[in-house]
């Protein structure tokens, strides 16, 4: 049993870990960068550098969104965030979730406000218990 649900799993993540799950994370990263620049430029009081984790965990699965998340902040951390790597667990966290419920069928394209709002919640709660 534990030998067919450990094929199972390394069959999701060599289909995530494709060809486009390959080049969707650095292109996320970019967004994440870019977004954390100019937030953090701008002085707004919003995070800017999950965008691009959503994105590539919608797209291409929950394991290419936590790399996408982690691999960002440690990119921040090297460029313009001295403490940007330590926020690195919440971010791939982030996509690791975003991407279940994704997945699961919690949050699609089709999903109703009260759906969006509670993947919203849940996610805020995670991120704050981890922060």
């Amino acid at each position: 049993m534990a030998e067919k649900s450990k094929s199972k799993f390394l069959a999701e993540l060599k289909k995530e870990f494709s060809t486009f799950g390959l080049v969707l994370i650095p292109i996320a990263i970019g967004i994440n960068w870019a977004g954390a620049f100019l937030v953090q430029s701008l002085k707004l009081p919003i995070w800017g550098d999950t965008i691009g984790t959503m994105i590539a965990a919608v797209l291409a699965g929950p394991w290419v969104g936590l790399a996408a998340g982690g691999l960002t902040n440690l990119v921040k951390n090297l460029t313009f965030d001295p403490i940007g790597a330590i926020y690195g667990i919440v971010n791939a966290v982030i996509g690791l979730i975003v991407g279940y419920m994704y997945k699961t069928g919690k949050f699609t394209e089709k999903s109703n406000w009260v759906e969006i709002f509670g993947t919203g919640l849940i996610l805020a709660i995670v991120a704050t218990v981890i922060s």
